[in-house]
């Protein structure tokens, strides 16, 4: 009863509630800090797959318009220029996203939409060119439509190609590979009507990129002008024939 009313009893007890106080108000903090931080993470990753998605989304809508030109080879008919030239016009969208369109029967591009300016790509061999065989080879192999870029293209600027095979049937059944539809897609063009400027308007600074089919080397697909990062979430993303990276 004599160490209850000691000072010194009183002031140890104190320190002892206050601690226990305190590693429990401290570690209620933390739960809520962990928590807030998974729940940041996942609202990043959540951000970074739903971009990537509305990217492919984006790159499947462009590359509907081969169906058509895709459709009409697989029947067994043969498109002569002026039939090309009139069903790749409409293909060509007003936001210049779409820079040409080609046909390559067996890997050779025999055929171009405009040729005003894109008289380098006629005669090229996508599976002779070595920075674009593996890109080729993937689509056919796999037989899904495959991204290779952005990279300077022989026409001049910045671009990507988006092979779409196309595989006639034989007699039997069986399918033999006739050759590629293709998309020559300006870069800049596609980046900005995807407006990931509103990922910046919501604090995030992010990078998507990839490693180079043909090279290995990262290749950069899209960015926020903000240099350094911290505290970087990265999310790998599976599109056709290849994994995007986005760093948020």
């Amino acid at each position: 009863m004599n160490d209850i009313k000691n000072p010194k009893y009183i002031v140890i007890r104190s320190l002892c509630v206050f601690a226990a106080v305190f590693l429990i108000a401290n570690s209620f903090a933390h739960m809520v800090m962990l928590s807030h931080k998974n729940e940041a993470k996942l609202k990043a990753a959540y951000t970074a797959e739903s971009t990537v998605r509305r990217i492919e989304s984006q790159l499947n809508k462009y590359l509907s318009k081969t169906d058509v030109l895709k459709q009409v080879i697989e029947s067994g008919y043969k498109i002569d220029d002026d039939q090309f030239n009139a069903l790749a016009k409409f293909m060509v969208d007003d936001n210049h996203v779409i820079e040409a369109v080609e046909l390559a029967k067996n890997g050779v591009v025999s055929q171009v939409y405009p040729v005003e300016g894109n008289e380098e790509a006629i005669g090229l061999n996508f599976f002779e060119n070595k920075e674009r065989k593996k890109n080729a080879n993937i689509a056919k192999d796999s037989g899904e439509y495959t991204i290779a870029g952005p990279f300077e293209l022989v026409q001049g600027g910045m671009g990507a190609l988006l092979f779409d095979p196309i595989y006639t049937q034989n007699s039997d059944g069986s399918k033999n590979f006739w050759g590629f539809a293709l998309l020559v897609i300006n870069w800049d063009n596609f980046v900005d009507g995807l407006e990931l400027d509103k990922l910046d308007e919501s604090e995030y600074h992010y990078r998507i990129w990839k490693n180079d089919i043909s090279t290995g080397n990262e290749t950069v697909i899209a960015e926020c002008k903000e240099e350094s990062f911290k505290d970087a979430l990265e999310v790998a993303c599976d599109v056709p024939n290849d994994v995007w990276y986005f760093d948020i």
